[in-house]
């Protein structure tokens, strides 16, 4: 996993996709109008868990960022995910 701080918005991306090709864009805020957070994962409900329950250390955990916003499925073709990440 890498990711890319810029103000308070980070975008953070994995590596692999999962064996239907599916993955899912979602987006994360602390408040309205607070940080935000750009994730991408094949287990939407497994990673919002995580997040909430605060599982592993990292932004999400510092900043307190668990509220899910919105989210996209999407196939396995990268150019539409970055493309969506680009909108934002």
């Amino acid at each position: 996993m890498s990711s890319r701080e810029g103000g308070d918005l980070v975008i953070a991306s994995v590596s692999d996709v999962g064996e239907d090709g599916q993955y899912f864009v979602y987006l994360l805020a602390s408040k309205i109008g607070g940080t935000r957070y750009i994730g991408v994962t094949t287990d939407l409900v497994r990673r919002v868990h995580e997040h909430r329950e605060e599982l592993a250390d990292g932004f999400t955990k510092k900043y307190n960022v668990a509220k899910l916003v919105y989210f996209e499925a999407h196939s396995d073709n990268w150019d539409d995910l970055y493309s969506q990440i680009a909108k934002v």
